[in-house]
């Protein structure tokens, strides 16, 4: 048998040789200044030469540099929030790449170079760490900057200094885990939230707001910056909160938000996007069109399609960065009717309360923001004598953080504040009866009739009591009155059962109870 001939190698020319060399310093000079071209100079991963990696790596550089908030007034924190889907490469590169490029970048810049990096947990926080430690010993990285020796001392993934600084340069940490004595000009946080249970919890979530103010933000050097990355489980997450507290006028941060749907939207649905307090932008970032995907490798425009229609809720949180579906969860605002004024004939009207404790400024353990005291007026109107075609009116609702005694004063205004003395209820929760039990006591509410529901009345979970006036309402027999309490109430019920509150959502669950309208209307509910 003849051996199959070699093939013959192809000389190199000395152009070829000097172009590659050419090249090879190019990349590396970039790589010294530029994260994503860092990122593709020491790890070969094809991952980094996508399309959105490369926009992601210039809002970094922007950050670094302090350029990324010139256009944006105010004089308060600095925050990148980059919302892209997971599986996409931004924990790889911001996490496990940038500490070690961010380091010796603000150290060229003049700044100052200190580093923290968070997650949900120490554990994954200081995985994250250890691959940037183990990246900044391989000899591309010294090659790169040989100026950063790390110290003998403090050479760990909980912490890490370098060689003839006192001072700890980067340290890993979880949430609710203490800084004291460390301070940082640049905090990346990375997937604080664990998980769809961990974002409806609100103690986790409010957990994690008070470590986000008063360790996290505490620990920050003046002209520093928070870059902030995870899967929009909840509007009620720290970049939720930092939006709706500008937008309220409570601060003066300045914010600016990356995101990167897995499926290009349309105008409409970055609209939609924009009502929930998102930034939107004209077009979408990278130029794509409705319904181009992300990242082909990945995920093709067919798979994302299959994901969206086997996994609604996940699909918007998860790939689309949008907290919830448009127009809720279950049921929003495209669900009721919009009427101008109270109805005043053949109406049978019901107060629905729901009741709290704890005023606003009392409420450490709740984040500030605690449950709310709410009222509602709830209508039912018979249509031709049939009940299943019968329509409900939410005619008024009132809400408010306020202690036993206000919560009472502000329920009794409003009760009293109607031309006629309709029916007040409440459920059977032990607060309830404690504050209906006073109400009965008021001599000016004698007139008024007052009782908690009996357990036949009210039975189930919130979920289930909601459940008959929401199918109601997927089925366009739901009035409600125009006011100024509309937009906060339309929001509740679209983030129910995911969101921080549900006090105006259990208090038409009791009006609709008390109304004897807990049968289920004849369409299939797309809520059960």
């Amino acid at each position: 048998m003849i051996a199959p001939a070699m093939p013959t190698m192809q000389p190199v020319s000395r152009k070829e040789l000097l172009l590659a060399e050419a090249n090879r310093r190019k990349a590396r000079a970039l790589a010294q200044t530029k994260s994503i071209k860092f990122a593709q100079y020491i790890d070969k991963w094809h991952g980094y030469h996508a399309a959105h990696m490369e926009l992601i790596g210039e809002y970094v550089d922007k950050a670094i540099d302090g350029t990324l908030w010139d256009d944006i007034p105010g004089e308060g924190m600095r925050y990148l929030f980059i919302c892209v889907p997971p599986s996409y490469g931004k924990s790889s590169f911001v996490s496990r790449k940038l500490p070690a490029l961010a380091v010796p970048r603000l150290m060229e810049l003049g700044k100052p170079h200190q580093v923290i990096t968070a997650s949900y947990n120490s554990t994954l926080a200081e995985a994250n760490n250890r691959k940037v430690i183990e990246l900044m010993e391989t000899v591309e990285y010294q090659d790169l900057f040989p100026h950063i020796v790390p110290s003998r001392k403090e050479w760990s993934a909980e912490k890490w200094s370098l060689e003839g600084e006192s001072f700890t340069t980067c340290k890993a940490a979880g949430i609710g885990a203490g800084l004291t004595g460390f301070h940082a000009y640049m905090a990346v946080v990375d997937d604080p939230i664990r998980d769809r249970a961990a974002a409806t919890s609100p103690t986790s979530i409010e957990n994690l707001w008070e470590w986000w103010n008063d360790v996290l933000l505490t620990r920050i050097l003046p002209g520093g910056f928070v870059i902030g990355m995870w899967t929009r489980w909840t509007e009620n997450d720290p970049m939720g909160k930092v939006l709706t507290n500008i937008k309220e006028g409570k601060s003066t941060d300045r914010v600016v938000v990356l995101r990167l749907p897995a499926m290009a939207e349309t105008q409409a649905e970055r609209e939609a996007a924009g009502q929930m307090g998102l930034p939107i932008d004209s077009a979408d970032p990278l130029g794509r069109e409705p319904g181009e995907p992300l990242w082909p490798h990945q995920h093709s425009a067919a798979e994302l399609a299959e994901k969206r229609k086997a996994q609604p809720v996940t699909w918007h949180s998860l790939y689309q960065q949008v907290p919830r579906p448009r127009g809720g969860y279950l049921v929003g605002q495209k669900d009721f009717k919009l009427i101008p004024a109270m109805p005043k004939q053949g109406i049978k009207w019901v107060w629905g309360t729901d009741w709290a404790i704890t005023e606003k400024e009392l409420a450490p353990k709740k984040g500030d923001d605690p449950d709310y005291t709410a009222a509602a007026l709830v209508g039912l109107r018979m249509v031709d004598g049939n009940a299943l075609n019968a329509r409900l009116v939410i005619a008024f609702m009132e809400r408010g953080q306020l202690n036993q005694h206000d919560a009472r004063q502000m329920v009794k205004r409003v009760i009293t504040g109607t031309d006629k003395r309709y029916p007040v209820r409440a459920g059977q929760a032990n607060i309830d009866k404690i504050h209906l039990a006073e109400m009965k006591k008021d001599a000016s509410l004698m007139n008024f009739s007052i009782r908690n529901l009996r357990h036949r009345e009210h039975r189930g979970d919130k979920m289930e009591r909601a459940a008959p006036w929401f199918e109601r309402a997927q089925a366009g027999l739901v009035d409600v009155v125009q006011g100024p309490w509309n937009e906060m109430f339309f929001r509740e019920i679209e983030q129910f059962p995911h969101g921080a509150h549900d006090d105006m959502v259990d208090a038409v669950s009791v009006a609709v109870a008390a109304l004897g309208m807990g049968a289920k209307v004849k369409k299939q509910s797309r809520m059960l």
